[in-house]
């Protein structure tokens, strides 16, 4: 109990010092309701509709925060919101930028050129960012899965043997495979 009250302490200093409100227990209904928004964020339960920006952000833990800056960075510059669900040991962190939509006059183009320079930043880190979901103005202005290096060539030849007509979703994954 020691240990799980020093840690939900440290926890709370950490979200204060990257300027958060603090970190709520979990006690009760509120610990299941707590583990369902996680699970379903930043959709909501049933895959309400959700119209800005999501991403999926995997870093060394230690780069955790760096990235989370980057995108509030991008965040602020096109005045929409920014929520995340971090498994900040693991180095994986799920960010929502906007909400239900993304609001009039948002800079789709802008945007994907902000979370490209994030991604930029990340990937000299060897981390990566793909967007999980995003309108298709944004999307256009982007490539939603972000560079995979050497592999693509290997990755074409196996899409070609299994899908030699290439009529299997077609320009929807990673390099227009």
């Amino acid at each position: 109990a020691e240990a799980v009250e020093a840690q939900g302490e440290r926890a709370a200093a950490i979200a204060k010092e990257m300027g958060g409100s603090g970190v709520d227990g979990w006690e009760g209904d509120g610990h299941a309701a707590a583990w369902r928004h996680i699970r379903d964020f930043p959709w909501g339960a049933g895959g309400a509709a959700f119209g800005g920006v999501a991403v999926k952000v995997s870093v060394l833990p230690t780069d955790v925060a760096k990235a989370l800056d980057g995108l509030g960075g991008v965040a602020r510059e096109a005045g929409v919101a920014l929520r995340y669900v971090a498994e900040a040991g693991m180095g994986v962190a799920r960010v929502a930028l906007g909400d239900r939509h993304l609001p009039a006059g948002t800079d789709p183009a802008g945007l994907a050129k902000g979370l490209e320079s994030v991604r930029g930043q990340i990937a000299q880190r060897h981390g990566t960012l793909v967007v999980l979901e995003a309108p298709a103005a944004v999307k256009a202005a982007m490539d939603v899965w972000g560079s995979v290096g050497k592999a693509l060539d290997l990755m074409k030849a196996l899409k070609a043997q299994f899908d030699p007509h290439g009529i299997l979703n077609p320009v929807r994954f990673v390099g227009g495979i």
